[in-house]
């Protein structure tokens, strides 16, 4: 039996190998193509985004349109799209209708919205889907990796995770689609692998499957944390969570248990703690030594950003400061945490439909800087 069970796992390899070596062949030489696709490019001035200054934009819904604008609450983009993304660095995604297309800062349309799916500008690079296949537009607005995939991630400190064609394993289960990672000229990373792309990289470290096993490797395509039975966050701060019998802990950047798992929930260190979810079923805080920080009281809570974390009482959200006092009143039915010195916060509660509830934004002292519209 043991003899099988290794003859399995051989046989396995030798398939995992065998498909890795036909995608490696495949993907040489096939990075960025001659641009065989056509899109809709309307270009403004002598280019498409270097006339352009990367501003701190926000989301704003007046009248039914999206548009956006400045950290003073002065409107940058006037409210025409059906949809906008105000917050990339670069060409904004719009929608119009059920299709999407990219504006500049100025709220120029840049491409025309054409695509049934596409993402955000996130590394430099923007996921879109043509004819079913999913491609990479860079900023200048060309494509850098022509659509081949079936389907596609964002970059991340320089690869993105892809799926391509051909038989493939994921937890001992076939499946149509392998999910490997690229770099930006389009190439497989790791050709030789024999794991699975299974999370982006953080932190020059990056989640990927082995069998059932997962461990994480660095931007070489050398395990880190060699593949094991439990289940790893993502790393921030040098720390991830890992779940071990029903409760969580953090491990370091080299897998080893720092902080035992004993909570509900935890969540991502930022600014030096983490929220954390105790047996009572409250929400306190902790630092990286895994001691108290902020004492269990709130019903749910999330990381800190800018000196401010948002937190709920009696189904209310407010924020917090470091040292766990209340900041800025819980009143709120729905917000968001401080991104480049604002929130999103509603006074409506969540049995108002998500298109129909009406935004607006404070400041990290809780002045309103626009007030809710839709």
């Amino acid at each position: 039996m043991q003899r099988v069970e290794v003859n399995m796992r051989r046989l396995t390899l030798l398939i995992h190998l065998f498909f890795l070596i036909l995608m490696a062949t495949c993907f040489i030489g096939c990075g960025k193509t001659s641009g065989d696709t056509t899109l809709k490019l309307v270009k403004h001035g002598s280019g498409v985004t270097d006339e352009v200054s990367i501003r701190k934009l926000f989301w704003i819904k007046t009248n039914g349109k999206a548009g956006c604008i400045d950290s003073d609450g002065d409107i940058a983009i006037e409210a025409k799209f059906d949809d906008i993304r105000c917050d990339a660095n670069g060409l904004l995604l719009i929608q119009s209708g059920k299709l999407f297309g990219y504006a500049n800062q100025k709220g120029e349309i840049v491409i025309e919205p054409q695509f049934d799916f596409a993402d955000e500008f996130r590394d430099g690079m923007a996921v879109v889907r043509v004819d079913g296949k999913f491609g990479y537009l860079n900023s200048l607005a060309d494509f850098a990796i022509e659509p081949k995939f079936d389907f596609a991630k964002p970059f991340s400190e320089g690869f993105a995770i892809v799926g391509v064609d051909g038989l493939g394993f994921l937890g001992y289960q076939f499946r149509r689609s392998r999910s490997i990672f690229i770099k930006k000229d389009g190439v497989m990373a790791f050709p030789l692998s024999t794991f699975f792309a299974g999370q982006a990289f953080s932190e020059g470290l990056a989640k990927v499957w082995v069998g059932k096993e997962q461990g994480f490797i660095n931007n070489r395509g050398e395990f880190v944390i060699p593949p094991r039975g439990s289940d790893i966050g993502e790393f921030h701060e040098g720390y991830a969570t890992i779940w071990s019998d029903n409760r969580l802990g953090y491990v370091n950047a080299s897998g080893e248990i720092v902080i035992p798992a004993q909570f509900k929930q935890a969540g991502q260190f930022s600014e030096g703690i983490a929220p954390v979810a105790f047996e009572s079923g409250k929400y306190g805080f902790i630092d990286k030594n895994g001691k108290t920080v902020i004492e269990a009281q709130f019903e749910t809570a999330d990381n800190f950003y800018e000196g401010r974390a948002l937190v709920s009482l009696d189904s209310k959200k407010g924020y917090i400061d470091r040292t766990g006092k209340v900041v800025i009143p819980i009143q709120f039915g729905g917000a968001d945490r401080f991104r480049n010195g604002l929130a999103q916060f509603s006074f409506q509660d969540g049995n108002v439909p998500y298109d129909e509830t009406k935004w607006g934004y404070v400041d990290v002292s809780g002045k309103i800087v626009w007030n809710p519209t839709n």
